[in-house]
C-alpha cells in the first residue's frame, strides 16, 4: 500500500516528497486504523510496531526511485493495489474474528481494512475512489473473505490454507476483472427492472381481458 499510495501521488503530479510520504502512510494504515478504532483494539497496530514504518518507507523509496520503470508495466498501480487489498483484507478479517466479530461483520472489517486507505489516497489525489467506480473491487474482497471463513471456521482447515486461498481469490478476481473489464454497471439493474416491468404489464393486460 505504501508503494501504491506513492505511485498514485506521483501520477497526481502536484505533491512534493513530503506529500508523497503522507499519501503512502495514509494509504497503508488508513483502513487498519479505522478497523482498530471501531474494534476498540488498542494500541492501534501501527503505533506499536516499527515494522509498519519500515515497510511503508520501503514502498515509498521504491516508487520514488523506480516509479518510471514500474509505470511502464501495464496497469502497475492496479496490480500493486490488488496485492495490497488481498493482504490487508485477510489481516483485517482475522483480527476482527479475534475480537469476537461475527462472520458477517468480519467480512465488513476485512473490506474496511482493505479499502479505506485507498479511498483516502484517491480523495487526497483528487480521483474518484476505486471503490466507487463501476469496477469489481469490494466484491472481490468480500469473496476472498468468504472463502477464508468457509475453509477455516467452516471446514476447520489450517489457518495458512485459508489465508492463502482468501488472498489468491481476492487478487485473481480483481486482476481478472480489470483485464476483462468486468464491472457492476447499474445499467444491468435498470435493464432487469425494465424486463420485470414489461412482464408485469403484459400480465396485467391478460388479467384485464
Amino acid at each position: 500500500f505504501g508503494l501504491s499510495g506513492t505511485l498514485t501521488g506521483i501520477k497526481y503530479n502536484k505533491l512534493d516528497l513530503v506529500g508523497l510520504v503522507f499519501v503512502a502512510f495514509i494509504t497503508a494504515v488508513g483502513g487498519g486504523t479505522v478497523r482498530d478504532v471501531v474494534l476498540d483494539a488498542h494500541p492501534i497496530a501501527w503505533t506499536s510496531h516499527s515494522a509498519y514504518f519500515v515497510a511503508i518507507l520501503s514502498g515509498y523509496l521504491v516508487a520514488v526511485l523506480f516509479g518510471d520503470i514500474i509505470n511502464q508495466v501495464s496497469k502497475s498501480i492496479i496490480t500493486v493495489d490488488a496485492l495490497g487489498i488481498g493482504f490487508a483484507a485477510i489481516v483485517g478479517l482475522e483480527k476482527s474474528l479475534d475480537y469476537g466479530a461475527t462472520p458477517f461483520t468480519a467480512i465488513i472489517f476485512g473490506v474496511t481494512t482493505a479499502t479505506v486507505g485507498g479511498i483516502m489516497r484517491d480523495v487526497i489525489c483528487n480521483e474518484i475512489p476505486m471503490v466507487l467506480r463501476k469496477e469489481v473491487y469490494v466484491s472481490a474482497v468480500a469473496a476472498g473473505c468468504a472463502v477464508y471463513l468457509c475453509l477455516v471456521p467452516g471446514l476447520d482447515l489450517s489457518t495458512w490454507i485459508g489465508q492463502a486461498a482468501g488472498f489468491i481469490t481476492i487478487v485473481v478476481i480483481r486482476l481478472l476483472a480489470v483485464h476483462h473489464a468486468w464491472d457492476l454497471d447499474p445499467k444491468v439493474v435498470e435493464d432487469t427492472q425494465r424486463k420485470v416491468n414489461r412482464g408485469i404489464s403484459k400480465q396485467r393486460k391478460r388479467w384485464m381481458k
